[in-house]
């Protein structure tokens, strides 16, 4: 994909990893198989693009990397496991990796925007028994009364990858 992408339109100036399964298990009901693909979409894919890019990134500087981490990263919530344990760790590799790259020019950033409205949460709202009042108790909980819409979520990645 990125040397496709480079092939096309040439190196990278941001990469934004936006990636999020949502992989709900009671811990001793999750496989092995459950396990490894939650790590897999939410952690290490975002690792995967972040190493492809960074060799150019670093070479050129002045560059940016915004991964879309989730409330999940920071609140750990009863029946979402195993999916804060990778987005807890997306969130280290965030910090971590922005540390090493600072001083060469590479800003590594996360957003998290919170509860948006895009269809993996009404999927979660369509579990309930009552939809509608599933998503008004979570827009309840949020700070503006609402959930985060995706735009705002591209706004604040082009502020981030701006100078």
């Amino acid at each position: 994909m990125v040397q496709a992408t480079k092939d096309r339109l040439g190196s990278a100036d941001v990469l934004v990893n936006k990636v999020g399964i949502a992989v709900f298990r009671a811990p001793l009901a999750m496989t092995p198989e459950d396990w490894r693909h939650c790590r897999s979409d939410d952690l290490e894919g975002a690792w995967n693009c972040a190493q492809s890019v960074l060799p150019d990134m670093l070479a050129r500087r002045d560059r940016a990397i915004i991964n879309i981490i989730s409330n999940h990263a920071f609140t750990v919530i009863k029946h979402t496991f195993p999916y804060p344990v990778a987005k807890h760790a997306l969130l280290g590799l965030t910090g971590s990796l922005g540390l090493e790259c600072a001083d060469q020019g590479v800003s590594v950033n996360a957003i998290s925007p919170g509860f948006t409205d895009t269809q993996i949460a009404q999927d979660d709202f369509n579990r309930h028994p009552d939809p509608a009042c599933a998503r008004a108790a979570t827009e309840a909980k949020q700070p503006p009364g609402r959930l985060c819409r995706p735009e705002e979520v591209a706004a604040a990645a082009v502020l981030l990858a701006s100078d």
